[in-house]
């Protein structure tokens, strides 16, 4: 062992502890988030039929969640800055978790509408507040590994969503008068309010506050990360943040992935049942082994990423990967295995990219702006989960099932251009150094 070696065990063994406190809790969250707006997937098939909703009305009512998430998530995350993560993130789980579980009672269009933007609002900055928080207690040179484990929250999302949802459906439709597809909202939204109240007992809003780290590991963790800086005035650090440069290439990256994940979440039971003619639990245990292989995956390529780190060069190679899977996809329907597969190794390949994709991305923000810049890029980006599905429904209802999954390529393929510039970047960056 070296000395260079022997003197990053201790920061090594306290960043494992930092992110076995806090880490474990966030994941949980996150992993209800996105069970929270993509279960309406799952609830399609029964909550369709019953209320005559069509593909382009789902659709609609689906992607608009993402209208109200953009609107509040850049000043939702510069709330944050100021007040603290450990305040506001347990604000955002204990309103988001009500509006989910009401979506269980709507009856028309409008009320879906209203109540998927609602939940938008509710939910929105969690996702950028956390990517801001992991940015105060982790050095850049091993944040690609710790963002991984936090979002692993996509994969694992994937694994429990399906046999959930069935058993949820089949279970307890028709318990107390309601429907299955009621009690999918009602079940999986309640959770998130009372993680709000552990948020206040177990989050930290930044190493130097922790009460339970000694004052040498504050020191340590500090020199490793830099001082947690008070951000400058709103305008400022909206003007800051706009003006980062190259903030537009990772922002449309970002677009077209979310447009990718979302529209796959959504629309991916129905194009399971179409491909395998099975009932939900066949599609649960069929997304549960796709997101089990992009657990594994995503760990391990981000470990990866952080040693070599070639970060912009492997997003681009998963970005590409998973476009040629999704278009294999597409013109295999006829051959059910062999598109089933290909979208299995679509989806490992985009849910493993993003934290690569912020693993590129928060180092090259400046400290002054970076909380407005973060969710700008994650606000934008995620205007892609109101444009993916509701793109879908148009193409499904009139093109058929292989130019449906064709769209979803088409979205890595476009998020694949703007890593381009990310690349050259870097590269620059390499050689000025």
């Amino acid at each position: 062992m070296n000395n260079e070696t022997a003197g990053q065990l201790p920061l090594n063994r306290l960043l494992n502890r930092v992110a076995l406190r806090y880490l474990p809790f966030l994941l949980v969250c996150f992993i209800v988030s996105i069970i929270d707006r993509v279960n309406v997937g799952f609830a399609k098939m029964q909550m369709q039929q019953a209320l005559e909703f069509s593909d382009v009305v789902f659709g609609l009512g689906a992607g608009i969640f993402f209208i109200g998430y953009f609107l509040f998530e850049v000043p939702s995350n510069m709330i944050l800055a100021r007040v603290g993560a450990r305040r506001w993130i347990a604000r955002i789980l204990m309103i988001w978790g009500p509006i989910a579980a009401a979506t269980a009672f709507v009856e028309t269009p409008t009320q879906f509408y209203v109540l998927r933007f609602l939940l938008g609002v509710g939910e929105a900055g969690l996702f950028p507040g956390v990517v801001l928080l992991l940015t105060y207690w982790f050095p850049v040179a091993r944040r690609t590994r710790y963002m991984a484990l936090f979002m692993l929250a996509i994969p694992i999302s994937g694994i429990i969503i399906g046999p959930l949802s069935a058993v949820i459906v089949v279970g307890l439709g028709g318990a107390a008068g309601l429907a299955g597809w009621q009690w999918l909202f009602i079940v999986q939204g309640l959770p998130a309010l009372g993680f709000g109240f552990i948020a206040l007992l177990i989050l930290d809003d930044k190493p130097a506050v922790a009460k339970w780290l000694t004052d040498s590991e504050r020191a340590l963790l500090q020199g490793a990360v830099g001082e947690v800086r008070r951000p400058p005035p709103w305008r400022e650090e909206l003007r800051i943040a706009l003006k980062e440069p190259g903030i537009w290439a990772p922002t449309l990256c970002s677009f077209f992935l979310i447009a990718t994940a979302v529209s796959v979440g959504i629309w991916g039971p129905q194009f399971m049942q179409d491909l395998l003619r099975t009932d939900l639990r066949g599609i649960g245990a069929t997304y549960a082994g796709i997101s089990l292989a992009a657990t594994i995956g995503m760990v391990a390529i981000a470990a990866m990423v952080d040693a070599t780190g070639q970060r912009e060069r492997a997003l681009l190679i998963l970005l590409a990967t998973g476009a040629a899977a999704f278009l294999l996809a597409a013109f295999t329907t006829t051959r059910p295995l062999i598109a089933v597969l290909a979208i299995g190794v679509g989806a490992v390949c985009y849910q493993a990219s993003f934290p690569v994709f912020w693993g590129c991305v928060t180092p090259r923000l400046g400290a002054a702006g970076a909380a407005a810049a973060i969710a700008l890029i994650n606000s934008v980006g995620n205007l892609g989960g109101a444009l993916g599905p509701s793109i879908m429904g148009p193409v499904k209802q009139n093109f058929g099932l292989g130019p449906s999954i064709a769209v979803f390529g088409g979205f890595l393929l476009l998020s694949m251009l703007f890593v381009l510039p990310m690349l050259r970047g870097a590269s620059a960056s390499e050689t000025v150094g």
